[in-house]
């Protein structure tokens, strides 16, 4: 099994690169752009990639004692506008009118752009988190005992893969996930009558319910499903 780490400026050091390394894990970790790294900037052949930004790369050598890391560094470079506010994933170093960012990667096989959205994707970590803890609960330790925390948290983290699941399986939102605050005030938190009719329990919906036609489609992706 590969692993993959994707890690701030802040995780940027040849003691962690090597830890990585050694244990053959991918990486892309931006880079703190010392003085000797920015005059490497300048001279670099940029390739367009659309939206205004430019990559190039450039292989550098760490090195510590008698260690040596040889590494990929990835640059993208966008052009400072007059009047434009900079994207904060950018702004991390400027010269001469544009705003560069570096990554550092082993990573071989992959052209900078796709390592590039390979690191911007930690970005959804930040989505899980507040996921978790706005609409599971996670934000608190109800205990004062470690055991009943690690059990409290456990059950959450249950509940939100399942309700991962019921978002991929039953709504179908297979790319895009919706919020659990969204779900709970379409599908849940409806106005509706359970009725029982020859035997049977039937759910009637408000007629001015305007998911309806979303909620049958869950319920016939539900139906459908073979769990055993």
């Amino acid at each position: 099994m590969q692993f993959y780490v994707r890690a701030d400026s802040g995780f940027y050091s040849f003691e962690f690169l090597w830890f990585l390394e050694k244990r053959r894990i991918k990486y892309a970790v931006a880079v703190r752009l010392y003085k000797t790294l920015q005059l490497k900037l300048c001279g670099l052949n940029y390739r367009p990639i659309g939206g205004g930004v430019e990559v190039a790369e450039f292989e550098h050598c760490l090195t510590k004692g008698k260690k040596t890391l040889r590494c990929r560094m990835i640059v993208i470079r966008e052009e400072v506008k007059e009047g434009k506010p900079h994207k904060k994933l950018l702004r991390l170093f400027e010269l001469k009118g544009y705003s560069y960012q570096v990554i550092v990667t082993n990573i071989s096989k992959e052209a900078p752009e796709k390592v590039w959205r390979f690191y911007n994707g930690r970005a959804n970590v930040e989505n899980m988190i507040k996921e978790a803890a706005m609409g599971f609960g996670l934000e608190v330790s109800p205990s004062h005992r470690y055991a009943g925390n690690a059990a409290y948290f456990q059950i959450g983290m249950l509940t939100y893969n399942l309700m991962n699941w019921f978002k991929e399986l039953a709504l179908g939102q297979k790319q895009n996930k919706a919020m659990i605050k969204w779900i709970r005030t379409h599908f849940f938190l409806i106005a509706g009558k359970l009725v029982e009719t020859h035997r049977y329990l039937i759910l009637k919906l408000s007629q001015n319910y305007p998911w309806q036609e979303e909620y049958r489609k869950a319920e016939a992706r539900l139906e459908a499903l073979q769990l055993t």
